[in-house]
């Protein structure tokens, strides 16, 4: 696109124009021509010019009308025109002001002057469109900001605004101009504290149904008789959050106050959880006054047994939610049973600035558990009971039938010292299996609840088998296949219970295959070093999808009425949460369950070797005791 400036020369003498013509720079100038006045509107109208050089005399239609209607035209206004006199006579001069030149030269001209005279024009030209395109841009921002603008005079009346204003005053611009600030921002009402020129203020303002930021600006000079520019920026959305926002305060101080439940606000300080805010629930729980227990560190109300835990449960909580079950310390040192359930608290910044504590006091709860569990333990025993009788009464009479044998043997005098050897090997070893398997139903029957000892999870697991084994192989037609782990570091944990898990999920598996099947038993230690695993699984009916997010419920079952409580895998899931532990399942309906328990190694001591041919419900030569 052609980037010159076009320039129409209109003059009746050919001669003149090409002289004019001649006088531009053909770099910087395109030229149209026309012989007169009419010539010249038409050509405007189709092409029109930057620049118009027009002679003031010509006929059919002089400069003077030409220069009349040019300005007439759209988008002509603004043009220079130069307006070409034959003669230098004021008249002539005021002639071609009235019209709409914007300048003139008289005759004979002189090219270097004509051409000084177009650059010019050109230049002021194109000042005059960069200010109205500034203009232009600074009107459509001013109108586009969405805050309200106002300026004032000397006497505080609205000289100007934006359109924001207008919209939100609800009035036609002209209505604004000429209007006292004070009146359009108030109305009738007293004028509130008006702010500085340097210090914004929030208010409520009547006429804008809603609160404002109003900030004052002073001119440095009179601009068209303002003097000072008003900004309101909307803040009412901001103001109701900031209502609500104390509002929400207000219940939740209250809620925190009067919660039943005990709830503590935790800042850290040198790694170490300290209380900064604590509810009356927690003081009532616990026996302390306010002033007892504000600044001071939450291991001063553990018990000793749940201190440990505190620094590596503090570093968690301060990353993500975190739920542990620890013990708290009365006044009067009496243990209070809670379950922790942290949540972090951050700023505007994603930063960590407390931790939020619930302690739900469940110490009723854990001695009906504990009722609970004591009572699934005596039902488990009932089942038992027969199957341990039977797989004792093997042994019992493979030793009254050798004794017979012997003791008839001698009275023949039959009896030979090899005979006798033998006889008396095959009785020890049934009487050290019938031994063995009193000993595991004693430990399981009589064993004191809540002792924590470091016990080897392998020897746990012999002791179920061989309580439940001849049940579970001789009258369900199942097979048990073991895989223990050669080295396994023991297990911080209460045998009593985790024997009771154990044979809880092999009575479960043994229910959910009715024609007999397979179970699974192994243990391992995880890669990372961090858990001890334990896997139970069976190739019975599964359990339907639709049962797998409440297996561990209450009361929940899926075996038919009359043959499940539903507390069994309630109890278990209870029993190893207690441990540190975690338990979860696999299942696919007539493929079988998988459980799977993790629980924290006993790091304290040395790995505990496990014999690799270790018995599982029946005794080899090996374990006779018999050199």
């Amino acid at each position: 696109m052609d980037q010159r400036a076009l320039v129409l020369i209109v003059d009746d003498d050919r001669l003149m124009r090409r002289i004019a013509a001649a006088a531009l720079d053909p770099g910087r100038f395109r030229v149209l021509e026309a012989g007169d006045g009419r010539e010249a509107l038409g050509l405007a109208a189709m092409r029109p010019p930057d620049v118009v050089l027009l002679d003031a005399l010509m006929p059919t239609m002089d400069g003077y009308e030409c220069c009349r209607r040019l300005r007439q035209m759209p988008g002509l206004e603004q043009i220079p025109i130069l307006m070409i006199t034959g003669v230098e006579d004021d008249e002539s001069i005021d002639k071609a002001f009235e019209v709409g030149a914007t300048d003139h030269i008289t005759k004979p001209v002189r090219p270097r002057s004509l051409r000084n005279r177009v650059n010019t024009l050109i230049r002021a030209l194109e000042v005059e469109r960069k200010i109205r395109r500034a203009k232009r841009e600074w009107e459509a921002t001013f109108d586009a900001v969405t805050d309200l603008i106002l300026l004032t005079d000397e006497l505080g009346q609205v000289v100007r605004c934006n359109r924001a204003a207008i919209t939100r005053l609800k009035l036609e611009y002209l209505e604004i101009l000429g209007q006292p600030l004070k009146q359009l921002l108030w109305g009738d009402l007293p004028e509130e504290f008006m702010p500085t020129e340097t210090d914004p203020v929030d208010t409520e303002f009547p006429n804008l149904e809603g609160w404002f930021r109003h900030s004052i600006y002073v001119l440095p000079n009179d601009i068209d008789g303002a003097r000072r520019v008003h900004v309101l920026r909307d803040i009412t959305q901001r103001k109701r959050a900031e209502d609500s926002l104390r509002a929400s305060q207000v219940r939740f101080r209250r809620l925190f106050e009067e919660a039943p439940v005990m709830y503590l606000q935790l800042v850290d300080q040198f790694d170490e959880p300290t209380i900064e805010q604590v509810n009356q629930a927690f003081l009532a729980t616990l026996g302390y006054r306010k002033e007892e227990v504000l600044g001071r560190p939450l291991a001063a109300f553990y018990h000793p047994g749940s201190r440990e835990w505190l620094g590596e449960g503090w570093k968690v909580s301060r990353e993500q939610p975190f739920t542990s079950e620890r013990q708290l310390l009365r006044a009067d040192g009496e243990r209070v049973e809670v379950v922790v359930k942290t949540q972090p608290e951050l700023d505007l910044d994603g930063r960590v600035v407390s931790v939020r504590a619930m302690f739900t006091d469940v110490t009723e709860l854990k001695q009906l558990q504990s009722k609970i569990v004591a009572s699934q333990k005596l039902a488990d025993l009932g089942t038992l009971a027969a199957g341990v009788a039977h797989e004792m009464n093997s042994p019992l009479q493979v030793i009254t039938g050798m004794s017979q044998s012997l003791l008839k043997a001698r009275e023949r005098g039959t009896l030979s010292d090899e005979r006798l050897r033998d006889n008396l090997e095959t009785i020890n070893r049934n009487a050290w299996r019938c031994a063995e398997i009193a000993r595991a139903l004693r430990t399981y029957a009589h064993s004191a609840g809540g002792t924590m000892e470091p016990q080897n999870l392998n020897s746990v697991i012999r002791d179920a088998l061989l309580l439940t084994e001849h049940q579970l192989r001789s009258w369900s037609n199942i097979d048990i296949q073991t895989d223990l782990a050669d080295i396994l570091p023991p297990v911080m944990c209460d045998r009593n219970q985790i024997a009771q898990v154990l044979i809880n999920l092999l009575t479960n598996a043994r229910d959910a295959m009715v024609e007999g099947g397979k179970i699974s038993i192994s243990t391992r230690l995880d890669s990372d070093g961090m858990s001890v695993l334990l896997k139970v699984a069976d190739s019975g009916t599964g359990i339907p999808q639709a049962a797998l997010a409440k297996i561990f419920n209450p009361f929940f079952t899926t075996k038919p009425v009359g043959k499940g409580t539903g507390l069994g895998l309630s109890i278990i899931k209870g029993i190893v949460q207690a441990h540190g532990g975690r338990i979860w399942l696999e299942s696919t309906e007539d493929v079988g369950t998988t459980f799977y328990l993790a629980f924290p190694p006993y790091l304290e001591d040395n790995t505990v070797d496990v014999p690799t041919e270790a018995p599982v419900g029946r005794f080899e030569e090996s374990q006779t005791g018999l050199d």
